[in-house]
């Protein structure tokens, strides 16, 4: 099947080069990368645990807990500052 896909110049051009380099043709390029791209996006990004880093502290005693709310809050205030700036 046959369909018209507008795409800026530099991406194409890209795209192009690196089909060149790989030795295959455009349209494979195409359908390889639209497959990887339809096995991978069948995982529900939100649903993967996300590990925070770690900083030490010599003052454990000064630990606070933050909730995924407080962290919202935090954002939203955040947002609300520079929308008034």
């Amino acid at each position: 099947m046959r369909t018209t896909v507008d795409l800026p110049d530099d991406l194409l051009t890209s795209v192009k080069v690196a089909a060149a380099e790989r030795g295959i043709s455009l349209k494979s390029l195409f359908i390889s990368a639209l497959h990887r791209e339809l096995e991978t996006g069948r995982t529900d990004i939100s649903l993967k645990r996300v590990r925070m880093p770690l900083v030490p502290t010599r003052h454990p005693d000064d630990l606070i807990a933050v909730s995924n709310d407080d962290i919202e809050q935090a954002l939203a205030d955040t947002d609300a500052d520079i929308a008034a700036q």
